[in-house]
């Protein structure tokens, strides 16, 4: 885009400009961004109804989770709006350089609402760690109220001996671990693909003079990697679930199907004195 003298045209899309915004590339990814659009609206009602059914998470690490689908939720509306606006537009201004963009009064509400979208995932994930933390460490100690103190009690092992044959208590803390890794793995992921977005998108733009510039805008705007990350972040939970329950059912299954022998006791035994 140039700036232009005429005051009725101050911004003047290129020549490769308007052949990008007509081309049938760029419509065509603007119909694939709507498809991963419909399949986040899905995967997110769906895991609505999942975690409504399988309510095996903490209620704050719960809501947290809504959240997190509703900013993803957020992001996909205002993308797909977007996306769609700048198709209207290929058509009906493809032969006007001057209206085929959006001005700057265009582009700000959808901007500070697609940067909330972002900035909302970013930070419920990284509010998710610190509740995953928080949670964990409820069942070390039932006199401390920080998480640095419960992790130092735990270090040393000073209420160890107390709750060692609290089954229900040890049964906390395996649940707590369980729900702490599935968390983990959703966030890893989530960052991960949000990192790639960014350390990739500063590349290209350091490399932007070395690029072609058919090139650059085809790469730029198939490699879009929030929309992957709203689609798959309803996948990732419903994963989640279903990986903690399965690993509670073995548990259970191991627990109802142990047949005790007395070498076998002898065994745990040892291993709960050593």
């Amino acid at each position: 885009m140039s700036l232009s003298d005429d005051p009725t045209c101050p911004f003047r899309a290129s020549a490769d400009q308007m052949i990008l915004q007509t081309s049938w590339i760029f419509r065509i990814n603007v119909i694939y961004s709507t498809l991963l659009s419909i399949g986040c609206f899905i995967g997110v009602t769906y895991c609505i109804l999942f975690m409504r059914k399988h309510p095996i998470f903490h209620e704050s690490t719960s809501v947290l989770l809504y959240l997190s689908l509703f900013f993803a939720v957020l992001h996909e509306v205002t993308h797909v709006c977007l996306q769609w606006s700048a198709m209207y537009r290929s058509f009906y201004y493809a032969n006007d350089p001057c209206n085929i963009f959006f001005d700057s009064d265009d582009c700000f509400v959808t901007h500070k609402i697609l940067l909330t979208g972002i900035g909302g995932m970013i930070y419920i994930h990284s509010a998710l760690t610190l509740d995953g933390l928080d949670y964990t460490a409820d069942f070390s100690s039932s006199s401390s109220s920080s998480v640095f103190v419960d992790q130092y009690l735990s270090a040393f092992n000073a209420p160890s001996y107390r709750a060692r044959f609290d089954v229900q208590l040890q049964y906390q803390r395996t649940e707590a671990i369980m729900t702490s890794k599935a968390i983990s793995i959703l966030v890893i992921a989530q960052i991960s693909s949000l990192g790639v977005y960014s350390g990739g998108s500063w590349l290209f733009r350091q490399a932007k003079d070395q690029i072609p510039v058919h090139l650059y805008s085809n790469l730029v705007i198939w490699v879009y990697a929030i929309s992957y990350a709203t689609v798959t972040l309803p996948l990732i939970i419903v994963f989640c679930i279903k990986y903690v329950r399965r690993h509670r059912q073995r548990t259970i299954h191991h627990i109802t199907s142990h047949r005790e022998s007395q070498q076998s006791r002898m065994d745990e035994l040892k291993m709960l004195w050593s």
